[in-house]
């Protein structure tokens, strides 16, 4: 049987009270654009703070009045789950200085109205938070900016704002999980695109190429898998020269680049064109095309299992200050263009499989002189600055020689001892074998 009218404050007076469900049956529940008035409402929700409650439902109870929701569900510790779907709230944009609901992991608000920015919530900082539902709450992205980076989220990202607004979509250091294609046909319009350590996964498409907006990708640390695509010449954003107004410069984010992980904000984010494409799981070689984004500063294809040689014209990339390519499986030898970039002050190629002559160049031999294990693991690199000379491994072994030549020598002699050996024991047979008188003073002999 539903109820009516207003919810008794007196409920506050259940002092031990640990679960409340003030929601309609399962079948009563309409369907969102059926919800009409609620039958229930309550003008005041103070004295849930009285209560020691773990989980609390609301569900469908009109809380149009009530403006600070937020700072009585914070007096409740013990919360772990609350439901307010189709409430009636007007904002979820409330500050609260310190958290006490440090436990709660189900949030449940789809339905209610916000219509404000969805990085002002109150709710992100909520590092126990296991399920969030946001949809149909209206809220929308400020200045095109979506940062939810370094939170504890799970599951695929809800869409709960409008994605055409997004130009800046920030939310590594989670646990999202999805298919990177959706993210990309979800969001059409960025220029920056930060997914490093969740768990996405799919191949990076050729459609990537549409984006031409584009100066920041990085998807380290997820599951992405396949070959690169080979359409990069279309990404004007990451072209020498280029400089992309935003429409937001608030945001920040962080960035592994020379071998560490470095903090950029505000204008500074928008100036840092990079490729992070690290510890995945991406086959095949690197294509010939990422050398023409002359504008990238940092680009990282580390730990993944790319196979081929580093691109011909690498060395076009003149506004390079990072580049590491180790460990994975590329072959091949070292493009004297290397020694062109004149920015370049880290360099890591270890753990491949790369031959020939080490490219000369004092740039070259001030970065190894502060990484001297950019070469490690690459067994045929040869030449200074490694204590490995060229004339070692391409020409053989002067003794070696000469001992490969006794060894030819004395086997030849002792080749031809035998066959003399056995052609004369054959001629001796032969021989008597065809001679009569012979034989007969053989066989005398032996008699005798």
């Amino acid at each position: 049987m539903p109820f009516f009218g207003r919810v008794p404050p007196q409920l506050g007076n259940l002092s031990k009270l640990h679960y409340l469900d003030l929601s309609p049956s399962t079948d009563a529940i309409p369907f969102p654009w059926e919800w009409g008035d609620p039958k229930l409402y309550s003008t005041d929700i103070s004295w849930l703070s009285n209560l020691p409650l773990e989980y609390h439902n609301m569900a469908y109870v009109n809380l149009s009045r009530i403006v600070d929701w937020s700072q009585v569900v914070n007096g409740i510790p013990s919360l772990k789950v609350l439901r307010l779907p189709g409430c009636s709230l007007t904002s979820a944009n409330q500050s609260i200085p310190h958290l006490n609901v440090t436990d709660l992991e189900e949030l449940e608000l789809l339905g209610n109205y916000f219509d404000h920015s969805v990085t002002s919530c109150w709710f992100w900082n909520l590092t126990s938070l296991q399920y969030l539902d946001l949809s149909g709450t209206n809220l929308y992205v400020n200045g095109g900016l979506l940062n939810l980076a370094n939170n504890r989220l799970e599951g695929e990202l809800p869409q709960c704002f409008e994605p055409r607004r997004v130009n800046t979509l920030i939310l590594s250091n989670n646990m999202l999980s999805g298919n990177l294609q959706t993210i990309l046909d979800t969001y059409t319009e960025l220029c920056i695109l930060d997914l490093a350590w969740n768990n996405f996964t799919g191949t990076i498409p050729e459609a990537i190429a549409k984006f031409t907006r584009l100066s920041h990708l990085n998807l380290a640390g997820n599951s992405i898998s396949g070959a690169l695509p080979q359409n990069w010449s279309t990404l004007m954003g990451m072209q020498q020269g280029v400089f992309q107004v935003m429409a937001d410069n608030n945001a920040n984010m962080s960035v592994t680049m020379k071998g560490q992980e470095r903090y950029y904000y505000d204008l500074a984010t928008y100036d840092m064109v990079s490729i992070d494409l690290s510890s995945n799981y991406l086959t095949g070689g690197i294509p010939e095309e990422l050398a023409s984004l002359g504008g990238v500063i940092n680009l990282n294809l580390s730990r993944n299992h790319l196979t081929g040689k580093i691109p011909s014209m690498i060395g076009v990339m003149r506004s390079l200050e990072s580049l590491d390519l180790s460990e994975n499986n590329l072959y091949g030898e070292l493009q004297q263009s290397l020694s062109n970039l004149a920015y370049l002050s880290y360099l890591d190629l270890s753990y491949n499989n790369l031959t020939g002559t080490i490219p000369s160049g004092v740039q070259l031999d001030t970065i190894y002189a502060q990484n001297p294990f950019m070469y490690d693991g690459n067994n045929d690199l040869c030449g200074h600055p490694l204590q490995k000379n060229c004339f070692q491994i391409n020409e053989p072994n002067n003794g070696d020689h000469k001992r490969d030549e006794l060894d030819s020598n004395v086997l030849s002699f002792f080749f031809g001892l035998c066959v003399g050996f056995v052609f004369g024991v054959w001629v001796v047979v032969c021989f008597m074998l065809f001679n009569e008188s012979c034989r007969v003073s053989y066989i005398l002999i032996f008699d005798t």
